[in-house]
């Protein structure tokens, strides 16, 4: 597992969805409003405590959304 990490593809905003921010931000669910990020890390954690282990998660962006994630963050 020392050679294993997560790879998030986030280069892409949410305007063809008709949201106006990147789409990792966009609510999965209207209940808790649940970010896709958040269910992301969720099911990484449960991963990783699964395993016993630590699992990176790196977060892929294009130039029109980098600053758009790093606010999210």
């Amino acid at each position: 597992m020392k050679d294993t990490c997560f790879v998030l593809l986030a280069g892409g905003l949410g305007e063809r969805l008709g949201y106006s921010g990147i789409k990792i931000a966009i609510s999965l669910e209207s209940i808790t409003n649940q970010s896709y990020l958040e269910y992301y890390i969720s099911y990484i954690k449960a991963f990783e405590s699964k395993l016993n282990t630590s699992i990176p998660l790196v977060i892929m962006v294009s130039g029109d959304t980098s600053d758009l994630t790093h606010e999210f963050l």
